[in-house]
């Protein structure tokens, strides 16, 4: 399931008070939607990581009361009677880890889950549970979960998507050059091998963290910290670095919005991934409408798949979407990628909408694409790609 229809998912669960379990591999943003879901529902987030909890952490300690014995839940858990943190509508429990802890704390887990109880004591009716855990296939430490436990819950699995990461990514001010890179090679968004050795992958989270990184980092400085960037996403992170050098070839955004530049559609498809996506990184900058037409007619004349992407993304921009609605000259090429996305293919069958863009290169085969190229590093190497799943393509948006 993709990130999108898990979000949604969860948070259907927890209009229902069922308990969702979100699986997925390391990195692919389980905790990032849980923490997003409970800030949106303006819920204090408690984060238990079951790996590390004994019994009496979800059980309570025991007191005496005159001849009998009681539990004493821990002040991690919100019971009847405790007031709403200040500012919030509640909480959201999150018990991360789920299926790793030992067969003891998932059966406390069980009674939380269940009987939402801890100890002897109630938990609150503004309190919301989610539990995540990694797959068994991952080669994780993983316990498998009773029946009764399973079935008490709704499983969901979660996939990785490159066009919905590039959505989140452009929303939370990531790097160009990674999001430029995924967009050109997308399976390389997630490359986790479960029977491989390796100290880190690539995956979501990690080029995240890749980015923040390089906001630190000078433009030149890529090869000095080759295997700083090796040590976050792995052998990966040399291609990487390769490829980022685009972005020191680039013209700049005045240049482009001057209107005194061509577009050269012989650019290598990686090129212009990267020049689109520097453009998308500061359109907020591109205010005159004179600015929009020079910028639209710049991507345009790489093709108008790209034109398509640059006008689907920066719609999805809150901040300047009112400028370019109000901007004639964005409201007829929408038009024009908005009929463009609806053409009926050449075998008459509809093409089915991914986000991820057309056909980049605008040769298509039966829905594949082959090309030979030569690579930054002078060795010729061949591309192949079905339905964009390496060049970065897949067929056109549709515009809302």
């Amino acid at each position: 399931m993709k990130i999108d229809m898990v979000k949604k998912s969860v948070s259907l669960c927890m209009d229902a008070n069922l308990t969702a379990f979100v699986q997925g591999s390391p990195g692919l943003g389980k905790s990032a939607i849980v923490r997003e879901i409970a800030e949106e529902r303006n819920l204090e987030l408690i984060d238990v990581r079951l790996t590390q909890c004994d019994i009496t952490d979800l059980n309570g300690l025991p007191k005496l009361d005159g001849a009998k014995a009681t539990f004493l839940p821990f002040d991690t858990f919100p019971v009847d009677g405790d007031p709403l943190p200040q500012g919030r509508d509640g909480w959201l429990l999150f018990l991360d880890e789920l299926n790793s802890a030992n067969k003891s704390v998932q059966a406390s887990a069980y009674k939380l889950i269940l009987d939402r109880m801890v100890g002897n004591h109630h938990l609150h009716g503004k309190v919301s549970i989610v539990a995540a855990g990694n797959l068994i296939t991952d080669n994780a430490v993983v316990n498998s979960l009773s029946t009764a436990l399973r079935s008490r819950m709704v499983n969901l699995v979660l996939e990785s998507d490159s066009g919905l990461w590039i959505d989140w990514a452009m929303d939370h001010g990531v790097d160009p050059r990674v999001m430029a890179y995924i967009q050109y090679k997308p399976t390389n968004l997630f490359n986790f091998d479960p029977n491989k050795d390796e100290d880190t992958y690539a995956c979501p989270r990690t080029w995240d963290m890749l980015s923040r990184l390089l906001s630190h980092m000078g433009r030149n400085q890529l090869d000095t910290f080759a295997e700083l960037i090796v040590g976050i996403v792995g052998k990966i992170g040399l291609e990487f670095i390769a490829y980022a050098k685009y972005a020191l070839e680039l013209p700049s955004l005045e240049e482009i919005k001057s209107g005194h530049l061509h577009s050269d559609p012989k650019w290598e498809v990686g090129k212009i991934w990267m020049v689109l996506f520097h453009i998308l990184s500061k359109f907020d900058q591109v205010v005159t409408e004179r600015e929009i037409e020079n910028v639209l007619n710049y991507v345009a004349g790489f093709g108008k798949e790209y034109l398509t992407i640059l006008i689907s993304r920066s719609y999805r921009m809150a901040d300047v979407r009112p400028r370019l609605i109000a901007s004639p000259c964005f409201r007829h090429h929408m038009k024009l990628i908005t009929d463009f996305s609806h053409q009926e293919p050449a075998n008459g069958k509809e093409e089915k909408a991914d986000g991820a863009g057309s056909d980049a290169a605008g040769e298509k085969d039966g829905g594949k694409k082959k090309s030979k190229s030569r690579s930054r590093s002078g060795k010729d190497s061949e591309d192949k790609s079905d339905s964009g799943k390496e060049s970065g393509t897949g067929a056109t948006p549709k515009i809302a």
